[in-house]
């Protein structure tokens, strides 16, 4: 890739930035921009006249094996390019991946109240090292609405926030915590230090704020088979994922009175349209399925 290309990202990325994007939206687009580039390159095509087939052509090519959800960060970040180029966006046009057939899952919805009867449970149990740390992030996803991975990913040093000020870091900014929170976390941090000192590792990064038993990233899966277990205990057919946590918390802020707008810019959402979901469960009350994936 040239260094003019990369000086192009670059450019967007400082505009994405200065725009309000979260950090994660932006490593999404900046992963789909490279691409985008790449097949052009590959093709002798100019990204700035590329016409609505050519797009698609590429489209098509770049959508093989993904989802729905990738489909849509592509078409933000194209949308983000070409506004701010202030050129037409050939994507426009270019159809999204059909979602998974809705009426086999009418059942399986969760309700804001079954979400919480799996956070008080979870606040019973303290028998394992996962008990704790999962009693710690779970009511944090719910109340602050951060990505499970940005959590898992934190170093230890963001908690000199929350003693500060009472709030925690998320790209450029920093998200307020209720009283309650802040004493959990404070908490958490209390207990993290008695543990153990960890076995070095040849390039351990910075150490976590939330790290597994080896002081290492707790990947995604391990944490929703946690959350699968406690909500099997409270009687719930369908488990609750760190998702669904993240659902709950965008809900009751969409609920409140925050606006889809300002719910993009505090959930790093690629845009208005990803809200659709959620906008439904305020009207319904209960979570679907593509809320608690």
């Amino acid at each position: 890739m040239s260094l003019k290309t990369l000086e192009l990202i670059d450019t967007l990325i400082d505009a994405g930035k200065t725009s309000g994007l979260s950090q994660s939206t932006l490593t999404a687009y900046r992963r789909a921009w490279k691409d985008i580039v790449a097949f052009c390159q590959a093709l002798d095509w100019s990204l700035e006249t590329l016409t609505p087939s050519q797009a698609r052509e590429i489209y098509d090519q770049w959508l093989a094996g993904k989802g729905r959800s990738s489909a849509l960060q592509l078409h933000g970040a194209m949308r983000f390019l070409y506004n701010f180029f202030e050129k037409r966006n050939p994507f426009v046009d270019c159809p999204l991946p059909a979602k998974k057939p809705s009426a086999p899952l009418k059942s399986a919805k969760l309700t804001l109240s079954d979400i919480d009867r799996v956070l008080n449970w979870l606040e019973t149990q303290h028998r394992t090292y996962f008990d704790v740390l999962a009693r710690t992030v779970a009511p944090t996803i719910r109340e602050t609405g951060l990505r499970f991975t940005t959590l898992a990913s934190a170093p230890l040093r963001f908690l000199e926030y929350v003693k500060e000020d009472g709030s925690f870091p998320a790209g450029e900014e920093a998200i307020p915590l209720s009283e309650h929170l802040r004493s959990k976390l404070l908490w958490w941090g209390r207990f993290r230090d008695s543990l153990p000192p960890p076995r070095v590792i040849n390039g351990m990064s910075a150490p976590l704020l939330f790290p597994g038993r080896d002081r290492q990233k707790i990947p995604p899966s391990t944490f929703n088979r946690h959350l699968a277990r406690a909500s099997k205990s409270v009687g719930l057919s369908v488990p609750v994922t760190a998702h669904a946590l993240r659902a709950a918390c965008v809900v009751e802020f969409l609920a409140g009175g925050t606006t889809p707008a300002q719910a993009v810019k505090r959930f790093g959402f690629a845009d208005e349209s990803v809200l659709r979901p959620y906008l439904d469960a305020v009207k319904g009350k209960t979570l679907t399925p593509d809320l608690n994936q």
